[in-house]
């Protein structure tokens, strides 16, 4: 898929956090345009400067959305130290015990598959917006945006580019982005993120301990990366017993039947 969409301005530079951006402020299928400097998605952030925290206070962000594992945020808990009265929300998009190792142990389950590892992260996507567990969180960012209009959230994960790639994309789907914009948005974290860490020292974290031959470092690229088919397989989970996604925010997530239209009529500034 060719990137079209202009993506300029949206990447946030920051000493810290190498995903850090804005994912609003693109234009919708209905001629208005999401709205710039409430929607910012990251990378982990426990690594963050002085100066960052200076750039980071102008933000404003009200809520913090945390998708990663109890362990991943005891790992790097999250440095935050600006001057708005932040919260942080817990909100594991996957149980606890779907560590990466356990992923790939997962992988090895599609050997007879091309590629293994792509194939459990394509499962890894529509589970995430599938799975009951998922759900309930997904419900409670959604309900935060209904709920808190007029307050910049950021939603993050270890990368920024799985759990809370998915996140973003339901969200700029429910205000009327295109799917192409979508993907060019999604596709960002390849050149600010997964081109930038060192996959070969991943591994060896991800294989320490580890007693079996399961692990295979061919893998980890699958892993460490983003494809656009891994998006495609969380469209296709939602298409094949949803009707869109205004469907699936009422039916899926159990948001009111008004939900869709408030999203809109919220965040989506007309032209």
């Amino acid at each position: 898929m060719t990137m079209t969409t202009d993506t300029r301005g949206h990447h946030i530079p920051l000493d810290g956090a190498l995903n850090f951006r804005d994912f609003g402020g693109y234009k919708n299928q209905h001629g208005g345009y999401i709205r710039p400097g409430y929607f910012f998605r990251s990378d982990k952030l426990n690594t963050l400067s002085d100066d960052d925290h200076g750039k980071l206070d102008k933000l404003a962000i009200d809520a913090i959305f945390d998708l990663r594992r109890p362990d991943e945020r005891e790992f790097a808990p999250t440095r935050w130290m600006t001057d708005s009265a932040t919260t942080i929300h817990a909100c594991s998009l996957i149980p606890p015990e779907s560590s990466a190792k356990a992923m790939m142990r997962e992988a090895a389950q599609y050997i007879e598959q091309p590629d293994p590892a792509k194939t459990m992260m394509q499962q890894l996507y529509a589970k995430i917006v599938t799975a009951s567990h998922s759900r309930q969180y997904l419900n409670q960012i959604f309900t935060h945006l209904l709920e808190q209009p007029g307050k910049p959230i950021l939603v993050h994960f270890s990368g920024g580019k799985d759990r809370t790639g998915v996140t973003c994309a339901l969200i700029q789907w429910a205000l009327g982005c295109d799917q192409q914009t979508i993907y060019d948005d999604y596709m960002l974290s390849k050149s600010l993120y997964c081109d930038r860490v060192d996959s070969n020292a991943k591994f060896q974290q991800m294989a320490k301990g580890n007693k079996d031959d399961t692990l295979k470092p061919e893998w980890i690229q699958a892993i460490m990366s983003v494809f656009p088919d891994y998006l495609d397989a969380m469209f296709d989970a939602i298409l094949d017993e949803y009707e869109g996604i205004e469907d699936y925010l009422v039916k899926g997530l159990g948001l009111p039947s008004d939900s869709p239209q408030r999203l809109q009529e919220l965040y989506v500034l007309k032209v």
